[in-house]
């Protein structure tokens, strides 16, 4: 009876440790407080803008806060 061909082992590549991962602190009481404010004092002033009729000053210092509180938001951890 005729001998099959042997398998040929394949040759292990070197295993790569993977890095380790930082430890991230979570983010101070004042940041989220900030955050909330921000967000809190555009969102009353897109609506006074509207509601009295002040102008575009208000409205666009409104959305400036929405937008630097959303900016916060994302780097919260």
């Amino acid at each position: 009876m005729p001998e099959s061909k042997t398998r040929k082992k394949k040759t292990q590549r070197p295993r790569t440790t993977t890095p380790k991962k930082e430890i991230v602190e979570p983010s101070p009481k004042w940041y989220v407080y900030l955050m909330g404010a921000l967000m809190t004092v555009g969102v009353v002033l897109v609506i006074l803008s509207y509601i009295l009729q002040w102008g575009r000053v208000p409205l666009l210092s409104g959305l400036i806060a929405i937008a630097a509180g959303f900016l916060m938001l994302v780097n919260f951890k």
